[in-house]
This record gives C-alpha cells, structure tokens and sequence, in this order.
C-alpha cells in the first residue's frame, strides 16, 4: 500500500508540473523507461561501397558532414578564408569547481586541489600554450577555498541557537530558507565541520585518478533509487565568487531542477542543474580586442559521468567525474569570427582560473566548452559541437564546420540501429508510454513538436582530428525541467553576496594593453605568453630592467627561457649574465640555448663556467683564419661556386657548425659577404 501511494504522489506531481508548464511541453518529449547503467551499443547497419571501401552508415554520414559536399548549394567559406568568416555562434563553458567533495553527496572530487597541487612550481617544460592555464595556478584554488571555508564558519556561528528538529527536514520548507540557517542544518544532518581548510582537501585527486575508473562513488552520484542528494553550502559560495569572475549580477536565491533526459552518461535520466532560477545573470566578457561578448547566465549543476571503452567493447561508465561541481557559464548569441570565438574561450578559461575556481587542466577535463554556431544567411540550422577541451580543437572543429557546406542540407539523422542493450537484448524497441501520454495531452493544442531537429551535435574524434556526427540537435524546449523538492530554494542576502565578492579572488596581472603601452617595442603574441602568470611578468620586468633590451629579452624568455627552465627559481643575474654574452657576440644563439639549464644549475659565473667548458667565441683576426682554412678545404674539393643568399645562410651555419659553435655568425657572414658602404 505504501509503495501504491508513493506512485501516485509521484505521478500527480508530475501531472502537476505538466499542467503549470504546458506552455513549455511539446508532443515529442522522450523519456527512456530503463536507467540501465550500460550505454549504446550501434548494431550493425547496412555498409555501402564508396570507391572500393566498405563504410558503415554512421561513418558514411561523419564523412559528409566533415568534408565539403560537392552536391551543396551553400557559399560556405572556404578553410583558407574560414578565420575571417563571421558568422553567428555562442559559448557554454563548463568549469570543475576545485570542491574538495562533489556537490551533492560526500565524495572525493578528482578535480580537487590537493596540498601536494599547490606546491607544484611553475617548471619545466611548461604546457603548450594551447593547453590551458598553467598547473600553478593551484595555490589560487586552495586560498580560495580557505576564504569560503571562513566564510561558511562565520554563518554558522551567528546564526540563532534555536533546536533543529531532527523530524522536520529542509526539504519540506516551501518557502526557502536563509542560507546562515541552511548551513547550520547542514552541518548537523552530515555531521561536517569546518575547521582546517586541508583537512577537507583529499589528496587522491592527482594525475592517475582517472586510471581508477568508479573509485569515489557512492549511491547519490551513481544516482541509485531512493538516493537523496544534499547542496554542499560551499558550493554556492563557489557560485557567488564565480559571479564576480564573470561580473554576473548574483541572485537573490537559488533552486535546482531536474533536466530530464536520455542520454547514456546519465543513467537516472536527469541532472540536477539551474535552468531557471541560475545563480548569476547578465555578465560580460571582455576580449583582447576590446570588445564585450555578453554573459547571459552562470549556473552550478553537477557533472556527469565518463565513457570508457576499449578494443571496441561495448562502453562502460566511469562514476568518478559523476556529481562534480560544476559551473556552466553560457554566452549569448553573437557575431564572431573564429579567432574571437577563441579568444572568448580563452578569455573564459583565463578568468576561471585566476579566481581559483578551476585547476584549468584541460587535457583532464576541468574545463569544457560547447559551441553552438549557425550562419542566419545559409539558413536556420544550428551545429553544436561537444567537449572541446582545447583551444587548438576549437580553431580547428569551427573552421571544418564553416568549411563543410552543409549549411542549407537536411541534418542528418543518427545511425540506424543505435539503441540500448537491452532494447538489442529483447530484439525489439519498446515504445515509450510517457512520449506517447504528452503526444496526445498536447496534440490539440498545437504545440510545435520538440523533437524536429534544429540542428546537429558533433563530438571531436581525437584519433582523426577532425568532428563527427553524433546525434540531431533538438530544441531547449525538448527538455523538461522539474523543480527537485529534495533540495530546498535558498536565499542569498546582499551581505552574504558582499561578503563573497570581498574575498573573491581577483586577476591583479596588468592587461595586455596596459603591458604593451610599457613595452611598445615587443610583440603582442610574446607579450601575451609572458602575461599568463605574475612569475613570468616579474621576470621578465627584472629582466628588462637589468639587460636593457625588451624585444630581445622577451624572445628569449618565450623562446628558450620558458620552455627549458620555467619562470620560478631562476637566478636573474645569471640570465643577464648570457643575454648581454650573446648580445655583445661573445656566445652564439645555439651555444647559449644549449648550455642555458646547465648553467643555471651550476652557479657559476658566465666566465668561470666558459672556462670550465672550453666556450667562448673567437674574436675576429681567430674567426677570419678560420673561414680561410675551411673555404681551403672545401675548395681542394672542386671549384667554388657562386653564392646565393640561401646557400650563404648554409655556409655560415656549417662553418659555425665546424668550429663547435665557437664563431658568431654575424662575423662570420660579414666576412663572407662584407656589407655595402653608405653610398
């Protein structure tokens, strides 16, 4: 009788919801009957012969949504010409909270900031500048989390020391309540304390965490029936200061819903996200150009689970990533070209990162970006493009999309025989009762149909570098969000938010603007590798102080200094010490980057270390003896030949080559062709 009752407080809530939003419903809602923890399996389809090769139907339509159509009526933009092509695109960027639980229940988070994070230097070889914010930028995360972690002991202690009724859950409060008041149940319900900010930092969260698949799970992030998720209170904290990051307007309170839907790293069929009470509205983001992409909301939701396969065995989830914290931070629709839809990107990274929210290690997929892009003159179809989480990806998938002339086609319908197992095991689709219940409640009305693609979504395959079809695009009317009654509405006061954005973080390097104005005579492109950490600025700054020459100085530091020894724990001294060798051509470029970590590491002085090792260039009357004898050499092998300015440039460098580096090239090619006199 109690389970009959349970069912039919369950549906009326839902039939409940379905009259209030019935304006928002759509006759083609699915929903999958099943929650199997097993994902989708493509059954064999009819393959076709393409000149010889044997594709499957999937494969057939990668291929022809990659690759320009030749059937295609579309002017689409050619790859040469793509990075200049504007066309219409937003951005939803999903950042890992660097929480040291998940959001909703007690787990480790791997995307956590360790103690062991924050003492990592900055070293070398540093990551690629493509590869996201630098590993340092864990000791932001941690002072971070130190700050909120006050913050939380702070509103624990002032709020009244009235009984918490053990019998009278939160979740029952309609109303909402304070989030003072929703701390303090919280930490008497989960018996949680804050004290020692590392106490609460668990330090599996490293580099091989994510070779343990469904190590740091428990029923409310495997979504299990009867599991009842709990809002960890620092999390929304994390929301607020995420507010500040992307200047959002903060929310006066704040509620989850349940996204339902079916896809296979969601078994439960939902996720618990803010679709429409986000913590944060109306930002902006301002590009290196100057100009404002718009913010049109920041949320907290939790992430979902990981695909893994292997030798194309049937995929299997890992639960580790499932429950993470996450801030989704999503861009209105603007007008862009593909270099400042990257630059948004980046910008968005960059920002995460120096507010210590996110470890910004994108190879481990603390940040995530979909695009969704469309061109209003080639039609009304959207593309969206899943988890890219690189830059480098983003440039190149965008780019292939506008290049791919299949703006004004038909999308794509996904791969026949793409069901669930055990839809195959039964040999049979089942038909799905709810799908059908809201066809026929709503049919009448004339609601448009949900389920017509607007669109395609594509995934980036990493093995061919290029994107591929994954599913048709629906509307976000396709969705249905249901308030979740476990996890109750709770206020944000203006001093709380205050609170936050006094302790928040805030990114105190210069701007690039403001950099080049000091430097005019360097590179932008250098001086932006140089302004990614404080470290490198003061460097290179005490650099340009003591040496003198900023574009050399920056060359240098970009080119070798970075790449070999990083920025931290470098003697500056020493450094001047080469760079005005290799200015004043007492060492040449090669015998400098060659022995740049080795001397570093000595600490020596330039002269006693050239002693040690025998370096040194000649000086000129020794140079210009020792061109003679190798052009001697060369010419008792055959006649000399007449020298262009490629075959001088090889010359030079072989002679150089032949002393041991030991000559300057710059003496050794005014040698060889002496400069013109004034007149």
């Amino acid at each position: 009788m109690a389970g009959l009752l349970h069912t039919l407080a369950a549906v009326s809530t839902l039939l409940f919801h379905l009259v209030l939003n019935s304006n928002h419903l759509s006759s083609g809602y699915v929903i999958s009957a099943h929650s199997s923890n097993r994902l989708l399996s493509h059954a064999p389809s009819p393959a076709s012969s393409v000149g010889g090769a044997t594709l499957s139907h999937s494969s057939q339509q990668s291929r022809r949504f990659a690759l320009l159509a030749s059937d295609s009526t579309a002017s689409a933009p050619s790859s040469t010409d793509g990075a200049a092509f504007r066309f219409v695109a937003g951005v939803e960027a999903h950042i890992q909270l660097a929480l040291p639980r998940k959001i909703f229940c007690n787990c480790p988070s791997t995307a956590s900031c360790g103690a062991d994070d924050a003492k990592q230097p900055d070293s070398a070889p540093e990551s690629s500048p493509d590869s996201g914010p630098d590993v340092a930028a864990g000791a932001r995360c941690m002072e971070l989390h130190r700050r909120l972690s006050d913050i939380l002991a702070a509103a624990t202690s002032e709020v009244s020391s009235r009984p918490y009724a053990a019998d009278s859950p939160y979740s029952k409060q309609d109303g909402g309540i304070q989030f003072e008041e929703y701390v303090r149940i919280y930490n008497q319900s989960r018996g949680a304390a804050h004290g020692n900010p590392e106490d609460h930092l668990p330090r599996a969260a490293g580099a091989g965490t994510f070779e343990r698949p469904n190590q740091f799970t428990c029923p409310v992030c495997k979504g299990e029936v009867g599991a009842l998720p709990a809002l960890s209170p620092l999390a929304v904290l994390y929301g607020l200061a995420a507010c500040h990051a992307f200047s959002c307007q903060p929310s006066t309170s704040t509620s989850f819903e349940r996204k339902v839907y079916s896809y296979p790293d969601l078994p439960k069929r939902y996720q618990l996200t803010q679709a429409r009470n986000p913590i944060g509205r109306n930002g902006h983001i301002l590009l290196s150009s100057g100009r404002e992409i718009r913010v049109q909301r920041v949320n907290l939701e939790e992430d979902t689970a990981r695909t893994l396969s292997a030798d194309g065995e049937p995929l299997s989830l890992d639960y580790n990533r499932s429950g993470i914290g996450l801030v989704e931070v999503v861009t209105e629709a603007s007008e862009v070209t593909a270099e400042e839809l990257v630059d948004c990107c980046s910008k968005i990274a960059e920002a995460a990162v120096s507010s210590g929210l996110c470890k910004g290690l994108m190879h481990e997929g603390n940040l995530r970006f979909d695009v969704n892009l469309s061109v209003p003159a080639e039609g009304s179809k959207r593309v969206e493009l899943k988890n890219l989480n690189s830059f480098r990806r983003i440039r190149r998938a965008v780019l292939q999309c506008l290049s791919s002339g299949r703006w004004t086609q038909g999308t794509d319908s996904p791969a026949e025989g793409a069901i669930t197992l055990d839809a195959a095991a039964s040999g049979s689709h089942r038909h799905n009762a709810w799908n059908d219940m809201l066809h026929r409640h709503f049919h009448h009305r004339g609601a448009p149909d949900a389920t017509a693609p607007v669109g395609a979504t594509l995934a980036w395959r990493s093995a061919n570098k290029d994107v591929q079809y994954q599913r048709p695009k629906s509307s976000g009317s396709w969705y249905l969000n249901i308030a979740d009654s476990n996890i109750p509405t709770l206020t944000l006061t203006p001093q709380l938010t205050a609170t936050v954005a006094s302790v928040a973080l805030s990114d105190d390097r210069p701007t690039l603007e403001a950099l080049h104005a000091a430097f005019p005579a360097v590179p932008l492109d250098l001086l932006a590798v140089v302004r990614k950490t404080n470290a490198r600025i003061d460097l290179f700054r005490r650099l340009c102080s003591t040496h003198g020459e900023p574009g050399f100085v920056a060359k240098w530091l970009v080119n070798y200094i970075l790449p070999l020894v990083g920025a931290r724990s470098v003697d500056v001294e020493q450094l001047c010490e080469l760079l005005q060798a290799v200015s004043a051509k007492r060492l040449n470029v090669d015998t400098a980057r060659r022995m740049l970590p080795d001397f570093l590491a000595s600490g020596l002085s330039l002269d006693e270390y050239m002693r040690c090792h025998g370096l040194g260039l000649l000086d000129e009357p020794s140079t210009r003896q020792f061109v003679d004898e190798y052009l001697a050499r060369c010419a008792a092998k055959g006649p000399p030949r007449t020298l262009g300015a490629a075959a001088l440039t090889r010359l030079v460098r072989d002679i150089v080559a032949a002393s041991g580096h030991r000559l300057s090239y710059s003496l050794v090619r005014d040698y060889l062709a002496p400069p013109a006199g004034p007149g």
